[in-house]
């Protein structure tokens, strides 16, 4: 179940950087940052979440978000920015990307690049 986004939360931006290419048996890191000036209430980040996506291309080869699979889900460790280096994934050779989602919605407030393993 879904919490709702307050009006305040509703606000809040954030961006992702991450590698162009990751190999696999190589550490990965990336990035985040909360953007723009929004105030939260202390704590506010850690009911967002971060999800790592496999990208699946459809039958004619185009991207569709729906058929996009959910690898990894884990929670921002600061309400500011943080370098996260992630362990413990069984990559598969396509197209990733990772998404930071607000206070246990659906609502993406940042996309990465989307990335090659």
């Amino acid at each position: 179940k879904s919490e709702s986004v307050s009006e305040r939360d509703s606000a809040v931006r954030a961006a992702v950087a991450c590698p162009e290419i990751v190999v696999i048996g190589e550490p990965f890191w990336f990035t985040y940052r909360y953007t723009g000036e929004e105030r939260r209430l202390p704590g506010s980040h850690e009911s967002d979440w971060i999800g790592l996506y496999r990208i699946k291309d459809t039958e004619k080869g185009a991207r569709n978000e729906d058929n996009n699979s959910l690898v990894a889900r884990f929670r921002p460790p600061d309400g500011t920015s943080a370098e996260i280096q992630l362990r413990h994934i069984l990559w598969l050779p396509g197209e990733y990307q990772v998404r930071m989602f607000l206070v246990n919605s659906d609502t993406c407030i940042a996309k990465s690049n989307v990335f090659k393993v």
